[in-house]
C-alpha cells in the first residue's frame, strides 16, 4: 500500500459510537486507515478509549487535533 492510500483519523468523542467507529474504520478496503487521535471532554475515557485501540495521541480539546 502507497502512501497516497494511507488516510490518518482523529475520533472525536470516545463513547460508545467511537467503539462503531473503531470497527467500521478497521474494516475499509484499499486505503489503509489509522486512528492516530482521540479527542474527548472527558479526558479519562480519551486515555481509556486511546489504549484499547492504540491510539498514541489524546486530546480534551478538539481545536487541537486540527492543527
Amino acid at each position: 500500500m502507497s502512501k497516497k492510500d494511507q488516510v490518518n483519523v482523529a475520533i472525536v468523542g470516545a463513547g460508545f459510537i467511537a467503539e462503531t467507529r473503531a470497527r467500521s474504520y478497521a474494516a475499509v478496503i484499499g486505503h489503509g486507515v489509522r486512528v492516530v487521535a482521540v479527542v474527548s471532554r472527558s479526558g479519562d475515557h480519551a486515555v481509556s478509549y486511546a489504549r484499547a485501540h492504540g491510539v498514541p495521541d489524546v486530546y480534551d480539546d478538539y481545536s487541537e487535533i486540527l492543527d
